[in-house]
């Protein structure tokens, strides 16, 4: 529970600091796939942009956990606590917290969530560029939907931070 000033500004910062890696995986995949890659890459090249869908997620993971142990008491535990994390993220926490993401924000994260599982369970080899290719395409507008989420939560930080008006 964020029960001090000193606690939310932390919390803040914290996320702030986890958007601005994100916002760098983000425009290194958009530098990577500047020239719109149309046909497949080679195999590395494949793995590069996967591990790239990778970092993205996780990255994003990693400040909504933050929010859950600092602000929530605690993220899910039981299995399938990856998407049990982004509904718990959706929903608005009376007296502490509203939500951390918009629904529809939470649509778009569930694909990369999904390919984050299989990319963390296959072999490089069975990567497939049709599964990639969109999740690149979209990165952009993910971002840009998640980023505005994650900017309107850290001005309810910094606000309970600054406490009352007057």
């Amino acid at each position: 529970m964020l029960r001090t000033p000193e606690q939310a500004l932390r919390l803040a910062e914290d996320l702030r600091a986890e958007s601005e890696a994100v916002g760098r995986v983000v425009a290194e995949a958009r530098e990577a796939t500047v020239h719109g890659a149309r046909v497949a890459p080679d195999r590395l090249t494949l793995y590069a942009f996967a591990a790239m869908l990778h970092s993205f997620y996780t990255g994003i993971e990693k400040g909504l956990l933050r929010v859950a142990s600092q602000a929530d008491g605690g993220a899910p535990g039981d299995a399938g606590w990856h998407r049990l994390l982004l509904e718990q993220m959706s929903r608005p926490l009376p007296g502490i917290r509203p939500a951390v993401l918009s629904p529809a924000s939470v649509r778009l994260l569930d694909e990369y969530l999904g390919f984050r599982h299989r990319f963390r369970n296959l072999y490089a080899f069975d990567l497939d560029w049709e599964r990639v290719r969109p999740l690149l395409e979209a990165l952009d507008p993910v971002w840009a939907a998640v980023a505005a989420d994650l900017r309107a939560f850290d001005e309810f930080l910094r606000a309970l931070a600054a406490g009352p008006p007057g």
